[in-house]
């Protein structure tokens, strides 16, 4: 929605998103994947769902080549192609590679971030190392930028550069002394974070000014984004997040799994542990987001694949010797059984059809509302929490009321006329309806699930 606003009407930083009343925004991330769809869409004249899936697309190819490049480096070319394969054809990848989301932009801009510091611990000509650190720097702000919890569960994938940041002197005393110019790293750190910190400033103050989206302000969102003691003693929120890892990720490769264990326990430690630790940073943080989001696990995916592939090394290298078979045979073979395997799987066939055929069927509410209204019809949406999916199609000004919502007052209903309802009536839903009622207003049904407001005018 906030890439139709865009192409509509320009760019602009409050990110107008017009689901809560008339003139509502609501900056959340750093909306630069949305601007650059929202460019593309009108340099091409493509529809901003379009639009955002072929950037979506994009990042996700460019992310992909980025992980190459990295398994490359810390593993070498066989295992480099093994995650390659892995990242670009499993069911989970196939489908949210061309989703509207702006996860991949930000993996991208993580690993670009990662390789630039591979580039420059290594490099010793004094202005390349500056340009590899600009790069460094631009990359990891970016990535903080578009998608903070992706850039804070991959960070820890930066200490498969440590050994190249540290003293490695056979003296224990200073074995693990930084180097001087790792040092200067914390200087585009300590700006990266000040900048991320002014922008969430900036957002909390925007969407303060609207009694609705003020429920959305980083403080009022604490206990949904990391959860509370209650969600990380609930069990069932542990097994939602492996459900997530193991399921769509593995698509029915179950060797996949055993490629990870052996990657985990009997591979190069200094590789599996931060490659764990990014594995376990996510759902230890932000544990409803993970539980309840899916698509949360795509920035642990590069991490996910960089195990399988450390697995695959570890136990080709041992069969490699014992059968004294060619290691590019062997690597042909895993190869093609990764993508038959794949092509295979019933659950990740299940899996596409219904996160991504499904969806696209245009929402019959959508037509009932488009059938009862004008275009200047502004419509208010009980029953749909916050979901801007019905709003979008119907491209009309929407109120949505969610649970959550605040109190409502006369004022919040002026100028509305229609009155939509998502699903079933709910308890939930029939309250709502009564308070409107209340504020003076009749609701008169026009459809099976379309209601029209009319004010009552000898109300008291």
């Amino acid at each position: 929605m906030l890439v139709r606003e865009f192409m509509r009407n320009g760019f602009n930083l409050q990110s107008p998103i017009p689901v809560f009343g008339f003139n509502s925004k609501i900056p959340f991330e750093f909306p630069l994947f949305q601007y650059i769809a929202a460019y593309v869409g009108n340099i091409l004249n493509l529809d901003p769902i379009v639009a955002s899936r072929l950037l979506g697309l994009i990042f996700f190819e460019l992310a992909a080549l980025m992980l190459f490049v990295l398994t490359h480096r810390i593993l070498g070319a066989a295992p480099a192609f093994v995650s390659l394969v892995i990242f670009l054809f499993s069911p989970f990848t196939l489908m949210w590679a061309a989703s509207a989301t702006i996860e991949f932009c930000a993996v991208f801009f993580m690993l670009f971030s990662v390789n630039s510091l591979f580039k420059y611990s290594e490099e010793s000509d004094r202005s390349r190392k500056y340009l590899q650190l600009a790069l460094f720097t631009v990359a990891l702000l970016l990535a903080s930028l578009v998608k903070i919890t992706t850039a804070l569960v991959m960070s820890s994938l930066f200490l498969l550069a440590l050994n190249k940041l540290i003293h490695s002197d056979a003296s224990v005393s200073t074995k693990f002394r930084l180097k001087p110019e790792t040092k200067f790293l914390f200087f585009p750190l300590i700006l990266i974070l000040l900048i991320n910190l002014k922008w969430i400033q900036f957002a909390d103050s925007v969407k303060s000014q609207n009694k609705f989206t003020a429920l959305l302000t980083s403080q009022a969102l604490a206990d949904w984004n990391y959860g509370t003691l209650q969600d990380r003693l609930d069990v069932t929120n542990s097994f939602k997040i492996v459900n997530t890892y193991w399921g769509p990720i593995i698509g029915g490769v179950g060797s996949f799994f055993f490629f990870a264990m052996i990657g985990l326990f009997f591979a190069d430690r200094k590789i599996s542990i931060p490659i764990l630790l990014s594995l376990l940073s996510g759902p230890l943080v932000f544990m409803n987001l993970y539980a309840i989001h899916d698509y949360y696990s795509i920035a642990l995916y590069s991490s996910i694949v960089l195990l399988i592939a450390l697995g695959y090394r570890s136990l080709f290298s041992t069969l490699s010797e014992v059968f004294r078979t060619k290691r590019l045979l062997l690597t042909s073979i895993f190869l093609a059984t990764i993508l038959l395997m794949a092509a295979a799987s019933n659950y990740g066939k299940d899996y596409l059809y219904q996160k991504f055929v499904e969806p696209n069927s245009f929402p019959s509410l959508a037509t009932e509302i488009i059938a009862q209204s004008q275009q200047s019809t502004n419509v208010i949406y009980v029953g749909c929490d916050w979901s801007p999916l019905i709003p979008y199609y119907v491209d009309r000004t929407a109120l949505m009321i969610p649970p959550w919502a605040p109190k409502l007052s006369e004022s919040d209903l002026a100028g509305f006329e229609l009155l939509a309802i998502c699903g079933p009536k709910s308890q939930t839903s029939n309250q709502i309806l009564d308070e409107i009622r209340d504020l003076g207003y009749n609701l008169i049904e026009v459809s099976e699930s379309v209601l029209r407001l009319e004010k009552i005018s000898q109300f008291p």
